[in-house]
C-alpha cells in the first residue's frame, strides 16, 4: 500500500470515530473533500487486500456514508471483499445501502448481495433472508428478492420467494419472479 493510501486510510479512520461519536456533518464534509478517484483507488481489490479486516470494514462503513452516490455504489461492490461473517457493522452497512436514496446504489447492492450471501455461513444467510423478506422496508425486500436468484442453498429461500412474489410492491414482486425463474432454470 502506498504512503498516500495509508494517509487516506488514517483520515478515514478518524472520520469513522467522528461518525460514531455523532459528529456526522463535520466528518461528512471532510470525507467529501477527498477526491473520488482517490477513494476508488483505495477500495480496489489489490488495495483492500493489504488492509486488515477490521480496518476494511471500518473503511467501507465510512464510505457507505459518503455524499456521492458513485462512492457508495463502489462501496457496495467492495462488500464482496469483506469477511463472509455477518457482523453488526456489515449488517448495518447492508441496511444503509439498501435504503440509499440513489436507486443506482440499491441496484448495485441487489446485484452484489447474492454472491456475498453465497459466501456467508448458512445461519447468517438464513437470518438475512428471514429478516429482509419480512422487512417493512420495500428497498430491503427488493434487494433480498433480487439476491435470492443467486445459486446458493439456504433454509427459507423458497418460502421467502413465494411470499415476495405476492408482495404489495410491483418492483419486489417482479424481482422475486425473476429470481424464482433463475432458480428454476438452474434446478435450484
Amino acid at each position: 500500500m502506498s504512503g498516500a493510501s495509508q494517509q487516506i486510510l488514517k483520515r478515514v479512520a478518524a472520520m469513522a470515530v467522528a461518525f460514531s461519536a455523532g459528529v456526522t456533518p463535520m466528518a461528512a464534509a471532510e470525507l467529501a473533500q477527498i477526491p473520488e478517484d482517490v477513494l476508488e483507488r483505495l477500495i480496489e481489490p489489490d488495495e483492500l487486500a493489504n488492509i486488515d479486516e477490521t480496518d476494511r470494514e471500518q473503511l467501507l462503513s465510512v464510505l457507505a456514508l459518503d455524499t456521492r452516490a458513485s462512492v457508495r455504489a463502489r462501496t457496495a461492490i467492495s462488500l464482496q471483499f469483506l469477511s463472509p461473517q455477518l457482523s453488526p457493522r456489515i449488517e448495518s452497512m447492508l441496511e444503509q445501502l439498501a435504503a440509499d436514496p440513489a436507486p443506482g446504489v440499491r441496484q448495485v447492492l441487489a446485484g452484489i448481495l447474492g454472491p456475498v450471501m453465497a459466501r456467508m455461513p448458512a445461519l447468517d444467510r438464513t437470518c438475512l433472508i428471514g429478516s429482509w423478506s419480512a422487512s417493512p422496508s420495500e428497498h430491503e425486500r427488493y434487494v433480498i428478492a433480487s439476491a435470492l436468484g443467486w445459486p446458493f442453498d439456504a433454509v427459507g429461500v423458497r418460502s421467502a420467494l413465494a411470499a415476495l412474489s405476492e408482495d404489495a410492491s410491483p418492483t419486489v414482486r417482479a424481482a422475486a419472479h425473476r429470481s424464482s425463474n433463475r432458480r428454476a432454470q438452474r434446478g435450484a
